[in-house]
């Protein structure tokens, strides 16, 4: 038996997993450092343990972030128990040898893992670097974003760097334009190797900013950003990046300016914008451009109104000017301008030179403040103020203005035009001059006009009218009581129409039609028409007429004789009817106030003081009364028989007029037998050659003549291209129509002026300005057509009708205007009725609505090319 020993080797157990494990480990390392192994890697690894706890604590300190101690504190004590675990499970009895070599193989691991942290934390101390350790030291830390970050639209002169976005093309626009560009900048004073990445995608898009971002040094400071959509919103993210670290994202918002953006509508107009928009896409600028253009375009209003200034929340809002379209407005309105001061959409005050048709001036002294329209085109110049919609003077495209301050205003109509100088206030004439026939309100609330052959007086412009009022002209009157209709309530409508005389009774709204009968060298005082017949009132006996011709033209006089007050009657020479009110009263000088009905109040002037429009006015006035009171005698009389013998005075009045020339003599009527059709009407020019005037061969006798005028602009294009082409496009220039009027020597000159007048022509010539502009402008460039060439041809066309009895007469003349001159007798010519009709069908075709001068608009003329096989997609022009 020998002495004890250690054994050397544990049992062979077999080829066990564990068996085969610690053999080859026997084989790598000595048995004896095997042995020791357990205790040798727990120093190892407890001292690099204190290496480690020093060096985690320490940068956790030096950097300031408890949150990362409390991890190293945390990190350190988990790998110690990990290596304690190991180190017993390494040296324990207990366990089998794999279990032992697995504990040692750990805790050797552990061991190794705790010297590469700890050489890692000082490679990071030493230079930053790994990246990853910023997540344990510095789990918020990051590299500062771009500070002072700002994006706008357009180039600034300290971009240092430019690139391309995806969005567009980059060459559509100028570099730098603010429609297609924008500039970031930010603080330059950024650490060195600082780059800055950025992003770019149109706002509300759900996709992720495009890869790559773009990359700018840091201390560049800006960037532009070229080839993005006008009038758009973008999104722009950018990132710091230093050593491979990127700072959180800094995001801005920004749009490009917009070109002709459609943003929306106000009333019926479209707003079309270019300028600045906010971050939102609102418009907002200090020199934006915004054109208003009408959605249902009226031939009588500009189609196109084009604002710039100050802009803000997609309206005018500050100071601008506003004025019509080049392209989308009549001659006679284009040009039309004001420099006005806004606020949210509404015009505040303005100063203006405006020519417009539609134009309407409010009576002030009028409690309801009723207004006088002018529908042909009318010129003001002067200040004006924001107006009311339904009582504006005028309209700047959507706006409502009034006539303001001090300003002049040329208004026409089609009867009668008036010059106001002076002051306005809310649209009304408020002091000054008024020059015109235009002469303001009547007692009984109506507006008057009167000229030459022509009285109109109406409570109200238009055809529907209520109260007393009528028309009067020198071939025919209606006058009445009006109640909401186009023809009197009680009343009557005389008329002379091809030398016959028309008569029509209006009795409490029922119409009775009388017999024509012969006008001319038919004068019958004591005639009655069947008047009294059809009124049902010829047995009043308050009211009595009678007519007389003492002197050779006709005087009646209608009366009654229990209130003292007479009607006098009679009709000069081509011209209107004309009456007056005569009592004892007002023969003596003074006034003669009468009641109506007994409620209203009305006056009878002196003789002296009488006035035609407020005569005429008062006789409609009476037509419709029941009662008339005379208050200075205190006497009443009644109205019934009144108003048929006012149509039966001037039935009398209008087939006895003229038998006097001015001059004292004779007139006699046309001869039949050696009447010439052929030469009733002769035309002849001014010596300055401004006018032409149509005169009455025999001036001494007495007849009717009715006129008509069109005329017609004819533009010829040739349009040169593949193959050559000629397109004719008919424009109207002008029309008239006048009613038949008495010829005589007082009124033989029909003056037809206004249709040739050097103003007139300087108008055609803008006009074939304008026409060659259209044509040759970007619209039409576009066709396959390489180019145009135009010229413009304008005729006049005149028609005269001579009727009288049985012998009948029709004269046609043609005028055409040269370009550049006035025209002479060499360019007027006689022509066909045939002629005239075609012109008057070219007419209609041009300009269906038939009102003035038009300037060419894309519609027309690309509907004409359209029309004529060139490729002109009109429907798609504005």
């Amino acid at each position: 038996m020998g002495t004890p020993h250690l054994q050397d080797s544990e049992p062979d157990d077999g080829a066990t997993p564990g068996n085969l494990i610690r053999r080859a480990l026997h084989a790598l390392i000595p048995r004896s450092a095997w042995d020791h192994a357990p205790k040798t890697i727990t120093s190892w690894g407890y001292a690099s343990l204190v290496f480690l706890s020093v060096a985690t604590i320490a940068t956790s300190l030096a950097k300031g972030n408890l949150v990362s101690l409390v991890l190293s504190l945390v990190i350190v004590f988990a790998l110690a128990i990990g290596l304690w675990a190991f180190s017993r499970m390494a040296s324990a009895t207990e366990l089998s040898t794999f279990w032992k070599a697995t504990g040692k193989v750990a805790g050797a691991t552990v061991v190794a893992s705790i010297i590469a942290l700890f050489c890692c934390i000082l490679i990071y101390i030493a230079s930053g670097h790994p990246i990853w350790m910023d997540h344990w030291f510095q789990p918020a830390a990051f590299v500062s974003p771009p500070g002072n970050v700002n994006v706008r639209p357009g180039a600034a002169s300290e971009n240092k760097r430019r690139f391309a976005s995806t969005d567009t093309n980059a060459d559509t626009y100028p570099v730098g334009d603010r429609r297609s560009s924008i500039t970031v900048s930010w603080d330059q004073g950024m650490p060195d190797d600082t780059n800055v990445e950025i992003s770019i995608r149109q706002k509300g898009l759900a996709d992720d900013f495009p890869l790559p971002a773009r990359v700018v040094p840091g201390q560049a400071g800006s960037a532009l950003i070229v080839g993005l959509r006008p009038g758009t919103v973008y999104e722009v993210r950018l990132n710091a990046e230093l050593w491979s670290r990127r700072s959180t994202p800094v995001f801005k918002f920004v749009a490009t300016d917009a070109d002709h953006l459609d943003i929306g509508k106000i009333d019926d107009f479209k707003k079309i914008y270019t300028g600045a928009l906010t971050p939102e896409g609102i418009a907002d600028d200090t020199d934006a451009e915004m054109s208003f253009v009408a959605l249902r375009p009226r031939n009588d209003r500009p189609a196109q109104w084009n604002y710039r200034g100050d802009v803000s929340e997609g309206l005018p809002n500050g100071r601008g000017t506003i004025e019509t379209d080049a392209l989308d407005c009549t001659a006679a309105m284009c040009g039309s301008q004001c420099a006005i001061e806004s606020q949210g959409g509404k015009i505040i005050r303005g100063q203006c030179q405006l020519t417009l048709s539609n134009i309407s001036v409010r009576r002030l002294s009028d409690e309801k403040k009723k207004t006088v329209l002018y529908d042909q085109a009318s010129r003001y110049e002067g200040e004006i103020a924001g107006g009311e919609k339904g009582s504006a003077s005028a309209w700047l495209g959507p706006f409502p203005i009034w006539f303001s301050g001090t300003g002049e205003l040329e208004a026409n109509d089609k009867e009668y035009s008036d010059v106001y100088q002076g002051t306005w206030r809310e649209g009304g004439f408020e002091k000054g001059t008024v020059r015109g026939p235009n002469g303001g309100s009547l007692e009984g609330g109506q507006e008057y006009v009167e000229r030459r052959c022509l009285l109109i007086i109406t409570p109200m412009k238009g055809k529907s009218i209520g109260g007393g009022g009528g028309r009067v002209t020198c071939v025919g009157i209606e006058l009445g009581d009006y109640r909401g209709n186009d023809h009197p309530y009680s009343g009557f409508d005389i008329g002379i129409a091809d030398t016959l005389l028309s008569s029509t009774y209006y009795s409490q709204g029922k119409r009775t039609v009388l017999p024509t009968t012969r006008a001319l060298g038919n004068c019958k005082p004591d005639e009655t028409w069947g008047l009294l017949d059809a009124s049902g009132e010829g047995d009043s006996p308050d009211w009595n007429l009678t007519c007389s011709n003492p002197s050779g033209a006709l005087e009646c006089s209608l009366s009654a004789r229990a209130v003292d007050i007479e009607l006098l009657g009679r009709k000069p020479l081509n011209d209107t009817p004309r009456i007056s009110f005569r009592s004892s009263g007002n023969a003596r000088g003074g006034d003669t106030p009468i009641l109506l009905n007994g409620t209203t109040s009305r006056t009878l002037r002196a003789l002296d003081k009488q006035e035609p429009a407020r005569n005429m006015a008062l006789a409609a006035e009476l037509c419709g009364a029941e009662t008339l009171r005379n208050v200075e005698q205190q006497q009443d009389v009644s109205m019934r028989g009144f108003c048929p013998r006012l149509a039966i005075m001037f039935n009398r009045l209008y087939t006895c007029s003229g038998p006097l020339r001015d001059n004292g003599e004779k007139v006699k009527e046309p001869n039949d037998r050696d009447f010439d059709a052929k030469d009733f009407i002769r035309p002849s020019f001014s010596e300055d050659g401004k006018t032409i005037k149509f005169s009455a061969p025999r001036p001494n006798e007495l007849f009717y003549i009715s006129s008509e005028s069109v005329g017609i602009m004819s533009a010829t294009v040739s349009a040169e291209g593949d193959s050559k082409k000629t397109v004719r496009v008919d424009f109207p220039f002008g029309t008239s129509t006048y009613e038949p009027l008495i010829a005589s020597a007082s009124y033989s000159d029909f003056d037809y002026g206004q249709l040739v007048r050097s103003d007139y022509l300087g108008t055609r010539e803008d006009y074939l300005e304008s026409f060659r502009d259209l044509i040759n402008g970007p619209v039409f460039s576009k066709t396959s057509y390489k180019s145009y060439e135009s010229a413009l041809d304008t005729t006049l066309f005149y028609k005269f009708t001579f009727k009288h009895a049985q012998s009948f007469g029709t004269a046609h003349y043609r005028l055409r205007l040269p370009v550049g001159s006035l025209p002479t007798s060499a360019d007027l010519s006689v022509v066909t009725e045939q002629d005239y009709r075609d012109a008057q069908a070219r007419f209609k075709k041009a300009l269906p609505s038939g009102r003035g001068l038009e300037l060419p608009t894309h519609q027309l003329v690309a509907l004409a090319f359209d029309e004529a096989g060139l490729p002109t997609k009109w429907r798609e022009l504005r």
